[in-house]
């Protein structure tokens, strides 16, 4: 069990629905031929000037696991914290990475492959899903024991 699937139930249902939207985006750019990288956020991120990061960002197609998270959050005009949170559940529950490892360490690894980190945000995005799916349920319930 991850440290921090002990807080998904904390977090409010919009919360847990932008990370499966956010999660959703990353994993479409990340999927695509050519769009996962390693090393950096994207090709040539270290050399940004300040104030440039963004818009270079918003242009980028190669990206890694947290710059794609990065992307899809600016255009989804999200801060993203309950996204980087899933993955690192999703990343837990798949056996990667032991718990002293980083996304990014997680990412950068040689033996990382673009299958494996379309994978982890499959599973993320699942982990998503099936917490909005539980508390659509018991929402449900409630509103019928109400109606008695």
């Amino acid at each position: 069990m991850s440290v921090y699937s002990a807080n998904i139930p904390k977090l409010l249902r919009s919360e847990i629905q932008t990370a499966h939207n956010t999660l959703s985006a990353a994993r479409d750019m990340l999927a695509q031929p050519g769009g996962w990288h390693q090393g950096d956020f994207f090709p040539g991120a270290a050399a940004c000037r300040p104030g440039v990061f963004h818009e270079r960002l918003q242009e980028a197609t190669c990206l890694c696991a947290v710059g794609a998270i990065r992307k899809a959050s600016l255009t989804l005009s999200d801060f993203p914290f309950v996204a980087p949170m899933m993955l690192a559940t999703a990343l837990a529950e798949l056996g990667w990475p032991p718990e002293e490892w980083s996304t990014p360490d997680w990412n950068d690894h040689p033996d990382r492959t673009q299958d494996q980190v379309v994978q982890a945000f499959d599973h993320a995005i699942k982990l998503c899903t099936d917490e909005l799916a539980r508390r659509d349920a018991e929402l449900a319930a409630l509103a019928a024991r109400c109606e008695r």
